[in-house]
Order: structure tokens, then C-alpha cells, then sequence
């Protein structure tokens, strides 16, 4: 069994453990390698918002339950940061170097490892969001367009009631109006006195028989 193979045995049902201040607190090469063998195996990297302190400090139990030391979460986690990073540094600078191969590792290789997988999560991560995103738009856009539409049918509604109201008003024909004019022309003064009179409250009995 390789020694990977045994520190990951090793690491299976570890239970809680208080840390000792008594113990061994500062990191070794063997130290390096067992922290990056447990985070990868954890994907400490995706943990869920507001668990990651929780995961680190089971990062942190796990390694000091392997060997005689003391680690804080924050020493674990700070740890794993710090040889992403100059991973980084070594790699970009291993690929400006031309003919220049790169040293190869047990823990180059978990380092590498655990930093392509937490490279593929978070793409996979934005990838959900920018698409979350997009439906979001086309939902609102959708409803904008639906609500746009049911004004118009209503607004069609209208103008169609409108004009069938005007359809049902039965017209004035021609022949009626001239019957009205001729009319208003055969009213005779004493008519269109009186019509006049009654319609200004003046009208007695008196004057309608004055009148006729």
C-alpha cells in the first residue's frame, strides 16, 4: 500500500479531537502532503456558504488526528491558500522557461490536482448562475411581452364595443330632418311666441287666450 494510500486509511472515521497546545504546530513536507491529500479527497473548495469554517476545522481534526501535531482551522486553511498560490507562480513560470521540465511531486501533484478541481467547480458554478440569470431575463421578458398583449387585446375590445354600440344606434334618415325643418318653417309667430313663453315661465292662461 503506498503511502497515500495508507494516510487516506488512516484519515477514515476520525472523530472530533481538542486541539493540544503542547503539540507540534508548525508545518513539515509530510505535514504539506497529508493536508493536501485530505482537502482534495474533501473538496474542501465546495464547501456551502456559511459551512466553511465548519469544514475547515474538520480539516483541521482529520490532519492532527493523523500525527502528534496541533493545527488550527485557520492554519490549515491559510496553508492550502499560500501553495495554490505559489503553485500558481511556479507553474506560469515553468511555462515561460522553454525547455525547462517541471518537477514533479507527491504534493505538486495533490496540489495540482485539488486546484483543477476547484478550477472545474467554480466554472460549473458560474455556469449555473449565468444561466439562472438568463432565465430570469427571458421570464421577465416573456411576462413583459404577455402583458403587453393582454393590453392590446383589451384596447381591441373596446374600439369593437364602441362600434358596435354605433352599428345598434339607429340612424336619422334624410327625410325625417327635411320633416323637422319643414316644420320649424310652418310655426307661425304666434306659435313660436308661446313655444318661447313656456319654455321662459312666463306663459298665464290669460296671455295663451290673448293670443289664439
Amino acid at each position: 500500500m503506498s503511502v497515500g494510500h495508507r494516510t487516506e486509511a488512516a484519515l477514515e472515521g476520525v472523530p472530533f479531537r481538542v486541539v493540544d497546545k503542547n503539540k507540534r504546530s508548525r508545518f513539515q513536507l509530510c505535514d504539506l502532503t497529508k493536508l493536501m491529500l485530505i482537502v482534495t479527497r474533501r473538496k474542501s473548495f465546495a464547501a456551502p456558504h456559511g459551512k466553511g469554517d465548519e469544514e475547515w476545522q474538520a480539516v483541521a481534526d482529520e490532519l492532527n488526528a493523523v500525527d502528534t501535531t496541533s493545527f488550527s482551522l485557520r492554519a490549515c486553511r491559510d496553508k492550502v491558500a499560500a501553495l495554490i498560490k505559489k503553485h500558481k507562480q511556479e507553474s506560469a513560470a515553468s511555462r515561460r522557461a522553454s525547455g525547462v521540465a517541471e518537477e514533479h511531486t507527491m504534493l505538486s501533484d495533490l496540489i495540482e490536482a485539488y486546484w483543477q478541481l476547484k478550477y472545474q467547480f467554480e466554472e460549473k458554478k458560474q455556469a449555473a448562475s449565468d444561466e439562472a440569470k438568463r432565465k430570469q431575463k427571458r421570464l421577465a421578458t416573456a411576462g413583459g411581452k404577455a402583458m403587453s398583449k393582454a393590453a392590446l387585446r383589451l384596447k381591441r375590445r373596446k374600439i369593437a364595443a364602441a362600434m358596435e354600440g354605433v352599428r345598434r344606434t339607429p340612424p336619422t334618415s334624410d327625410e325625417d330632418e327635411e320633416k323637422n325643418d319643414e316644420g320649424s318653417r310652418r310655426a307661425t309667430p304666434r306659435d313660436r311666441g308661446v313655444y318661447k313663453m313656456k319654455w321662459s315661465g312666463v306663459t298665464t292662461a290669460a296671455e295663451a287666450r290673448a293670443m289664439h
